[in-house]
């Protein structure tokens, strides 16, 4: 899952996705975005912002052009770097940083005041873990188990995390779900830090409140 960022994406208000598949076009003015040599599905459309899904058919590594067409005009072409993985958590404020979105078992968020308890198992959400087995259509809702082909590894606190499932998350288009179990001796805000793959981190600042 993407964002991009510019001016006059839509003359105002907001195009948001109202089904799946994800659209390749959205708003009055018939927004839509290149990458790969195709037009990607896209979550919503904003005057200065866009949210959209890079396609699984890109290749794994290197640089590829981006352009964005609204109401037949299009904008010169960026170039956007590609990685077999770049795993990000999503957080409650949609900042990158904070608490991040992280469920209970009854799907009930966990917070300060309702902590992930040690040996519990979680629900943390989030993108870029790159393809799953088996694989999903770009803008599809994933219907059954699509584990990562990337490993995934999970720290909290600094301790290992086991992770008991890494995949899509059934009935949506792009969000990655992973299941760790809370380590012992933590308690307090912790950081959790996602890796998959080799060396492909996620950004630090991202936090889970725990308890024994």
């Amino acid at each position: 899952i993407i964002s991009i960022f510019g001016a006059n994406f839509l003359a105002s208000g907001s195009a948001t996705a109202s089904a799946l598949p994800l659209p390749t076009q959205l708003g009055a003015l018939n927004t839509t975005v290149s990458v790969c040599g195709q037009n990607i599905p896209l979550y919503s459309v904003l005057p200065g912002q866009i949210n959209a899904q890079l396609p699984f058919e890109c290749p794994v590594t290197g640089s590829v052009p981006l352009t964005v067409t609204v109401g037949g005009e299009v904008t010169a072409a960026q170039t956007i770097n590609l990685a077999l993985a770049s795993p990000g958590i999503f957080t409650k404020n949609a900042s990158g940083t904070g608490d991040g979105v992280v469920l209970h078992a009854d799907y009930s968020l966990v917070s300060s005041a309702s902590p992930a308890r040690a040996g519990e198992q979680v629900m943390i959400y989030g993108t870029g873990l790159g393809p799953t087995s088996p694989s999903v259509a770009t803008g599809a809702a994933a219907t059954a188990t699509n584990r990562t082909m990337n490993p995934v590894t999970i720290s909290i606190g600094g301790q290992n995390a086991p992770v008991t499932y890494s995949g899509l998350s059934v009935g949506f288009a792009g969000l990655y779900q992973m299941n760790a179990i809370v380590p012992s001796g933590l308690s307090g805000s912790q950081a959790v830090v996602v890796t998959a793959g080799t060396g492909n981190v996620s950004r630090t600042g991202v936090t889970i409140s725990v308890t024994q």
